[in-house]
């Protein structure tokens, strides 16, 4: 159950959008990261950006049933890419700070070289 593992996934803030494909695909890029597969971006004036409900940050859950989290950003632009013309998402869009906590931390900083003890 994807809300054991991502409390802010609630039925307040998850929704379907039905979006038909056209020759050029969804119209939309993705990322992955924490398991989830998130819309990078929607390229106007095309299917998913037309459809006026979807958002860069958008968490895309399902696409006709099939679940997306776990996969990684290549396995789920397949499901997209081989999805029939007609494709149901199921969408969360989370609370900005929900995200936040999603995203990889920050490299850590290589350690300060302190200079050798001089030798005596």
């Amino acid at each position: 159950e994807l809300r054991n593992l991502y409390p802010f996934i609630t039925e307040d803030n998850t929704f379907t959008v039905v979006v038909e494909k056209d020759g050029r695909g969804l119209g939309m890029s993705v990322c992955g990261g924490a398991g989830l597969v998130r819309i990078r971006r929607l390229y106007p004036p095309q299917p998913a950006w037309r459809t006026g409900r979807l958002a860069p940050r958008d968490l895309l859950l399902a696409a006709n049933g099939v679940p997306l989290a776990g996969l990684s950003t290549y396995e789920a632009l397949e499901v997209l890419r081989t999805a029939a013309t007609r494709v149901e998402l199921r969408v969360c869009r989370p609370p900005s700070d929900a995200l936040e906590s999603l995203t990889p931390p920050d490299p850590p900083t290589p350690p300060v070289r302190t200079p050798p003890p001089p030798h005596l």
